[in-house]
């Protein structure tokens, strides 16, 4: 599962709309049946805690050797045995997530990271549940037919400098959600649309390390990067010719390169 899809899960968990057990079963360590604590690959690609890997690792000369406990394939390292085993920095950034949100829900004052802020829609501030993303809706919803059409999305989308959304990106945004293409949003439709939005917009906050509102080519890798999107010189360079015509990348533009980038990999 992505770092994306996690985060989209934990929010709906949040909201009572999707159990954590599930979730929790991707960021298990398959030896010591918790959540992941600085995950390391071995050699067949499958990881685990370093501790866990301590415990099984048998020093040999001038390095160690680990049985897989999942399909007993034979890792052998030279030296320092952290050093040599490389970390599985996608399953620690999720398992941190789901860690979050667990200690959120034991002491509701402190903040989870899975709290992604959302796009500015109106006036409102950013929902963290998918109960404020249905007041979104009716918001959006402005002939209040239950349904979404295109121009409705488009007035309800805008930058970090509240200019709108490229019209492509809105349409992009529409095609990803609109699965039964009637060309109308339909609740459920707009909550999974809105989860990402707000997922790629914290990313690309983040990112944003002069906080200026754009992000360059620099900060625009660090957050694919990020987002587990590891890609070549070639494929970059194909990327910024696309999406980064200018010297900055808006939101919507790093949103429309998110939303190709999902549908390709």
């Amino acid at each position: 599962m992505s770092t994306e899809n996690i985060v989209v899960n934990v929010t709906r968990a949040r909201s009572g709309s999707r159990s954590l057990e599930p979730l929790t079963k991707e960021v298990e360590c398959k030896a010591c049946q918790r959540i992941y604590t600085d995950p390391r690959n071995l050699s067949c690609n499958h990881a685990f805690c370093f501790t866990c890997i301590v415990t099984a690792a048998k020093h040999e000369d001038r390095g160690w050797t680990i049985q897989c406990p999942v399909c007993s394939a034979v890792t052998r390292t030279i030296g320092d045995l952290k050093e040599s085993l490389p970390r599985n920095e996608d399953l620690a950034s999720e398992s941190e997530i789901v860690k979050d949100y667990m200690t959120a829900d034991e002491n509701p004052t402190t903040p989870s990271k899975a709290d992604a802020e959302g796009t500015l829609l109106e006036s409102k501030e950013s929902p963290t549940a998918e109960n404020e993303v249905d007041e979104w809706f009716d918001d959006v919803d402005v002939d209040h037919d239950g349904k979404i059409n295109m121009s409705e999305l488009a007035a309800a989308l805008v930058n970090n400098d509240w200019t709108p959304f490229r019209e492509k990106t809105v349409r992009d945004l529409f095609s990803m959600v609109d699965t039964d293409h009637n060309g109308l949003i339909d609740r459920q439709e707009f909550r999974d649309l809105q989860l990402r939005v707000m997922f790629w917009r914290k990313v690309f906050d983040k990112n944003d390390r002069d906080k200026n509102g754009v992000i360059d080519e620099g900060e625009l890798k660090m957050a694919l990067d990020s987002l587990g999107i590891h890609l070549t010189a070639k494929e970059f360079s194909g990327i910024r010719t696309v999406y980064f015509p200018h010297a900055s990348m808006k939101l919507d533009d790093f949103i429309e390169c998110c939303v190709y980038l999902r549908s390709v990999l």
